[in-house]
């Protein structure tokens, strides 16, 4: 089921799901094995539908392999990145105050690590990848549109835990010196600049 969630509304082969669930160790019958996997999860997912009806969640498609059918409000991952991308076009038009709703909502979603306990999987590392960049921009669009609003001593102490999880991003770092800056602590804002510059022999 993970699978089709990181692909929810894309078609996912069989063998597509072969590879994410065994790699190059798939058992001789992984076929036989992946549908045996479906009915359950066609009942978890649609409890109330009748034996040999049509699932309209967990489609099986004409060519083979399946689809997750699923609003974007029931997936974390998908509504954090509608939210994202809401956020980000209201800086564009400059209304800071709506990016900041948006982009706190979708910050909201985060509740640990992205399929922390799925890691070994060799699936999970592109997905979680992707998705901890896209959520390290939703950390600086929020700081920028914090910045906008003149909410400087909010800023700093947002950008505390990111800096120091990040130290070698660049857009963090500005924005902390700008954020210091404005905030009337100017040697913190220059002493952070420095932290980022080579030492010279």
């Amino acid at each position: 089921m993970v699978p089709l969630l990181g692909e929810a509304g894309r078609v996912l082969s069989v063998g597509g799901l072969e590879c994410v669930l065994w790699g190059e160790l798939a058992p001789s019958g992984y076929l036989t094995t992946v549908q045996s996997y479906i009915l359950p999860l066609r009942e978890l997912v649609e409890p109330g539908r009748a034996r040999g009806a049509g699932s309209g969640v967990l489609v099986t498609e004409a060519g083979g392999g399946y689809r997750l059918h699923a609003p974007a409000a029931s997936v974390d991952g998908v509504l954090f990145e509608d939210l994202l991308v809401r956020g980000r076009t209201a800086l564009e038009r400059e209304d800071a105050g709506e990016a900041v709703v948006l982009l706190e909502r979708a910050l909201g979603l985060w509740r640990g690590e992205v399929l922390g306990d799925l890691a070994d999987y060799g699936f999970v590392a592109p997905v979680a990848g992707r998705l901890q960049e896209l959520r390290l921009s939703a950390v600086e669009l929020r700081i920028e549109a914090e910045l906008a609003l003149d909410h400087h001593g909010t800023a700093v102490a947002e950008l505390e835990r990111p800096v120091a999880d990040h130290p070698l991003r660049g857009r963090l770092q500005a924005e902390r010196s700008l954020a210091l800056d404005r905030a009337g602590r100017r040697s913190h804002a220059v002493a952070g600049d420095g932290q980022l510059r080579p030492t010279r022999a």
